[in-house]
């Protein structure tokens, strides 16, 4: 159900409304966290920033998805080959989604995962 509600969204621009960092709810699901986010990271999303993603959501009891604004494209965070395998490169714009145990404090800890730089 989650799903189709972020693939409704990704079609119709909701996403698009909203500033990196500022937490939203999507239409229709009230219980799903999202935030936007732009990939900060010289090398994009590597090994180390989907693991540190997919750990976190794991931890929390959270179905998260990463969802690609530019190319419009989703992927569940449950793994971090699926992370990985969406090749999120620098200046890359991003949404995060999360529901179940998702709320503000958390979807904010995932966004520093997404805009940290590794060294």
């Amino acid at each position: 159900m989650v799903e189709e509600i972020i693939k409704r969204c990704l079609d119709d621009g909701s996403f698009s409304k909203y500033n990196d960092g500022v937490v939203y709810n999507l239409k229709d699901a009230p219980n799903v966290y999202c935030i936007n986010a732009t990939v900060r990271d010289p090398i994009g999303i590597h090994a180390r920033a989907a693991t540190a993603l997919v750990k976190k959501a794991k931890e929390w009891n959270m179905d998260t998805y990463i969802i690609d604004l530019d190319k419009k494209a989703m992927s569940n965070a449950s793994g971090i080959l699926n992370v990985l395998y969406m090749t999120l490169e620098t200046g890359r714009h991003v949404a995060i989604a999360a529901n179940h145990e998702a709320d503000e404090e958390k979807i904010k800890a995932l966004y520093d995962i997404i805009t940290n730089v590794y060294d």
